[in-house]
């Protein structure tokens, strides 16, 4: 059977939304993969704006990798509109920021 990668992201969320800590996780994890998997055209077609609304949501579930790939999103205007005040509100409330002054 080949992999389906909308039915196991549709899972975890289903599961997160019960509250399971351990799912949440996961569904960050599946997020951030499935982003990958849009923004470079592997195993399903390549779509930027879909990968960055992906990150975007792995981001809000504390993904610092997604955080990471979504400002390269925008930097590189992939992705849609630009949420500057989002996106910092974000990255101040990701573990460890700094503002490296």
């Amino acid at each position: 059977m080949p992999p389906d990668f909308d039915t196991a992201s549709k899972g975890y969320r289903a599961a997160a939304g019960q509250g399971h800590a351990a799912a949440r996780c996961e569904l960050a994890e599946s997020e951030y993969s499935l982003g990958l998997m849009r923004y470079k055209g592997t195993v399903m077609a390549r779509d930027h704006v879909a990968a960055a609304a992906l990150f975007r949501r792995a981001a809000d579930h504390g993904h610092v990798p997604a955080l990471t790939n979504l400002g390269t999103c925008y930097a590189l205007g992939h992705g849609g509109a630009v949420q500057v005040a989002s996106i910092k509100t974000r990255a101040e409330s990701a573990p460890g920021f700094s503002t490296y002054d």
